[in-house]
């Protein structure tokens, strides 16, 4: 039912032209402005809580940790990966990671010259979570 079908079943005066146009382009122009208006009120115009800054600044540190923790680890699948202690390539990120974090599964098995370099891995990774 259209506005002004509504103002003829009510009995209420009909609108102006402008007006009910206005209402059709309500909703676009308000999405339109929101999407203009969201990056200025979001990072200039919209003063931040310090609920807020501490939000921001422990996402960043986390990310921050996440990415050095990845690093630790892809050192360790390399180091695995130039003394083959993994009989199938493929398993070294997964196995280095399942030693860093201290999970060690059991379902790769090193090989025996270089069995010390899992704990050892485990070793760091506990101290490097801290």
């Amino acid at each position: 039912m259209s506005p002004r079908s509504q103002h003829v079943a009510w009995n209420l005066p009909p609108e102006p032209e402008e007006v009910a146009r206005s209402r059709e382009t309500q909703p676009i122009e308000f999405l339109a402005s929101a999407a203009l208006a969201f990056p200025g009120v979001a990072f200039a115009g919209f003063p931040l809580s310090e609920l807020a800054i501490g939000v921001l600044v422990t996402w960043a540190v986390v990310t921050i940790l996440m990415a050095a923790h990845l690093m630790a680890i892809m050192v360790w699948a390399i180091t695995y990966d130039m003394v083959a202690i993994v009989p199938d390539r493929q398993d070294t990120f997964y196995f280095a990671f399942a030693n860093y974090t201290t999970l060690g599964y059991g379902d790769i098995i090193p090989t025996k010259r270089w069995r010390l370099l899992g704990p050892m891995t485990a070793m760091n990774g506990m101290l490097l979570f801290g």
